[in-house]
């Protein structure tokens, strides 16, 4: 939009009113400068909290906002994340559940944005086969772990909808420790053996892939 850089408020505003959107994000902040330049009958998702930019890696999110907030400036959703992984994992699902049972009494939907991420995940793994070694991909990366992040969102925590990314494909040389990674979950769960055969062997494979990825898990 001429005159304003793509972080103006008001350009934002503009693109939402204009475009056909199901619904838009702001934090308790822009809400209260910036909600009445957005059309009142787009569903608004009040993210209640976030994280700035910081020497020391956050695995834990600011709860800036209040149900009570989202009530009072009409919004639809409470918009939450998650980092499975982190270090404060077991606060930061009892701060989530928390929010979300509120949302829910209240008649808000709850919108979870989960990523695994964390001080628990960022370590790569090896393997041994015999006198080869396998340098594993990150975990935080895998199609297991996207996955479980969803599945602690969702059937864990009750959250509506939930937000995540695709899993980094497995490159060619790292699928042997993948593949020996994920049948070491397997020895305790032997459903998690499914994980090896839902990540393609073909890395270059299409989006349409993924997206049989995603259903398939």
């Amino acid at each position: 939009i001429r005159g304003k850089g793509s972080a103006d408020m008001r350009a934002i505003a503009e693109l939402v009113n204009r475009g056909n959107f199901s619904g838009y994000v702001l934090h308790p902040g822009n809400v209260r400068q910036f909600k009445h330049l957005f059309r009142p009958d787009i569903p608004l998702i009040y993210k209640i909290d976030g994280h700035i930019s910081q020497p020391q890696g956050a695995g834990f999110m600011s709860t800036a906002g209040t149900v009570e907030d989202a009530l009072r400036y009409g919004a639809s959703a409470i918009g939450l994340t998650i980092y499975p992984g982190g270090e404060h994992i077991k606060a930061d699902l009892e701060r989530a559940g928390q929010i979300i049972r509120e949302a829910h009494k209240a008649g808000l939907v709850a919108v979870v944005w989960a990523y695994a991420r964390g001080s628990g995940l960022d370590e790569k793994r090896k393997f041994k086969d015999k006198e080869e070694e396998f340098q594993g991909v990150t975990q935080a990366d895998s199609l297991y772990w996207t996955h479980y992040a969803v599945s602690i969102a969702s059937g864990f925590l009750g959250a509506d909808i939930v937000k995540t990314k695709y899993p980094a494909k497995v490159k060619p040389e790292s699928r042997r420790a993948y593949d020996v990674y994920i049948e070491s979950l397997a020895k305790k769960n032997s459903s998690m053996i499914a994980y090896k055969y839902l990540e393609p062997k073909d890395a270059q494979k299409s989006l349409t892939t993924d997206q049989e990825i995603f259903r398939a898990s």
